[in-house]
């Protein structure tokens, strides 16, 4: 099943691409995108990871969403007309240093920009397509399949990471992603009691749902 959520608002999302440009661009040999330079200068690449991260780690809604115990490295991808396709495939590698469990692909610019390039995920045989607003994200599993479609005209600006999360069973994780996307919506029209009661059960939940016992040292 994949989510859809607002994470971040049009300034946070333009100072994050912004940050990627100052890196540089490399061509896909395969001629489905460009992406960031993750072999450019350590400063420029330092200065990225920096803002990414810390863009992350400041959005308590984000946090609460997904629980993350270990993220990759967010990419920037950008593809306009003349891409291919960038067909079928999966995120769901693993290492020394995490697995990666879910994916988000983060829309960084309107879809009014571009024609076409819509993103497909396939999951349990069904496919959805999604052309998402700038700052909303698509969050699924990492053994779900993702196809991007070719840019016919424009250009579409995403960017792609992976998480390893402290809630180990789906169901578990689908229910706290839609609580907390509930609060969010509600949040603003609650009083300081019902505020209080929302914190509380999310609590609750957690710590019956998530691992925060996991060995963080490996």
């Amino acid at each position: 099943m994949a989510h859809t959520c607002k994470l971040f608002e049009t300034e946070q999302v333009q100072e994050w691409f912004d940050k990627a440009n100052k890196i540089g661009w490399k061509d896909d040999p395969s001629n489905r995108f460009q992406v960031i330079d993750l072999s450019a200068a350590e400063e420029k690449l330092t200065a990225y990871t920096n803002h990414a991260y810390g863009t992350l780690n400041k959005s308590q809604l984000y946090s609460s969403l997904v629980c993350p115990r270990r993220t990759s490295i967010p990419v920037v991808y950008s593809a306009k007309e003349g891409h291919d396709d960038w067909g079928f495939h999966r995120d769901d590698t693993s290492s020394d240093s995490m697995t990666r469990e879910y994916s988000i692909i983060l829309a960084m610019n309107a879809p009014e920009e571009y024609e076409g390039g819509e993103i497909v995920v396939k999951s349990s045989g069904a496919e959805v397509n999604f052309k998402l607003p700038q700052g909303m994200a698509i969050i699924t599993k990492s053994t779900d399949y993702v196809k991007f479609r070719a840019v016919s005209k424009g250009q579409r600006v995403i960017c792609r990471w992976s998480i390893e999360t402290y809630i180990k069973d789906q169901a578990f994780f689908d229910i706290n992603l839609q609580y907390n996307q509930m609060y969010d919506v509600l949040s603003e029209g609650l009083s300081g009691p019902a505020d209080e009661l929302f914190a509380v059960t999310n609590n609750m939940l957690l710590n019956k749902v998530a691992d925060f016992a996991l060995d963080d040292t490996k």
